[in-house]
């Protein structure tokens, strides 16, 4: 969870300067040779909630997009599955990814990533300030 947190860092950072990433997934994240993440721009065709219905992106783009991420992290497994762009738009949009209690054991992980995983209009405008959260735990 240390690179899930350091992501959650950087796209804190980002949203408080009005930055949005709108495209945060796994193939866009890597960790460099010293052990720090980066982020870059690149698209795999995988949307979030708010580009499937057509809305506007903010930073709750960057929050569902981590949520994802770190679904992916934690099971190997993608949150939202499907054959076609399509059927993964759907499953966005209406579909509950499996619960994580059924692929993983880990206490509290499962609250705090379907937290992000939520719908936009429950997903927090931005993320937690992890300060207050002992170091190796990503407090999303």
């Amino acid at each position: 969870m240390d690179l899930g947190a350091e992501i959650a860092d950087g796209l804190d950072a980002a949203h408080q300067l009005g930055i949005v990433h709108r495209d945060i997934e796994p193939a866009n994240i890597f960790v460099t040779k010293r052990g720090h993440v980066k982020c870059r721009d690149g698209h795999s065709g995988v949307h979030v909630t708010e580009q499937v219905r057509g809305e506007v992106l903010d930073a709750r783009t960057d929050i569902f997009s981590l949520g994802v991420v770190l679904y992916e992290m934690a099971t190997g497994q993608l949150a939202f599955k499907g054959a076609t762009s399509g059927t993964v738009a759907e499953a966005i949009l209406n579909r509950a990814p499996e619960p994580l209690r059924h692929l993983v054991e880990y206490d509290g992980l499962e609250t705090r990533t379907h937290r992000k995983l939520g719908t936009p209009e429950r997903s927090q405008s931005s993320l937690p300030n992890r300060s207050r959260y002992p170091r190796g735990f990503a407090g999303v």
